[in-house]
């Protein structure tokens, strides 16, 4: 089954405050992105030619970022 996803006003602002908070940890780089999901973060990229997405790490939010990555 498909759905569709939206994001309402409140969690784009939500959302660019969690970027503005990861990317003191890490730089950015342009063909990551990032998912929390409970108390980890995702880093994962979208290859379109592919169809495939890569999950590169998948940390505990409360751990040392930079130790990490």
């Amino acid at each position: 089954m498909k759905y569709n996803v939206k994001f309402l006003s409140l969690a784009i602002e939500d959302k660019k405050e969690i970027k503005a908070y990861l990317s003191k940890f890490y730089p950015e780089k342009p063909d990551y992105r990032r998912m929390l999901v409970d108390n980890y973060i995702v880093l994962y990229r979208v290859i379109e030619a592919e169809k495939n997405v890569d999950i590169i790490r998948i940390l505990r939010a409360s751990w040392d970022l930079p130790k990490h990555l």
